[in-house]
């Protein structure tokens, strides 16, 4: 998979693959990281603990369909920003950014 850049109004997203997910996140600044517990060859929990070592104010919502899983009371300890349930629509993504942009814009 390689980088994927989409539109959106005043918003960037990108896709990194999992082999570059580490060097992105201490090479770039993002805003808002948006995790999926379950991946192959991948656990969310201890990749989102990784991210948070590194850049410990980042931003990070779970996205899972095991809420009630020892991964996701693992992820949960960490004190992610958000929690998105699957399955999930285009709302459900434009809520948590805009909840997320409500609390930076607080700040």
């Amino acid at each position: 998979m390689g980088d994927k850049y989409q539109l959106a109004p005043a918003y960037r997203t990108r896709s990194v693959h999992k082999h570059m997910l580490m060097k992105e996140v201490k090479q770039r600044d993002f805003d808002l990281v948006f995790l999926d517990l379950k991946m192959p060859e991948m656990d969310g929990a201890k990749l989102f603990r990784r991210i948070k070592t590194i850049k410990p104010k980042l931003p990070v919502t779970i996205i899972t369909g095991y809420p009630e899983s020892d991964m996701m009371a693992q992820a949960l300890a960490q004190g992610p920003f958000g929690v998105m349930n699957k399955p999930f629509d285009e709302s459900d993504i434009i809520t948590a950014v805009n909840n997320f942009l409500g609390i930076t814009q607080r700040r």
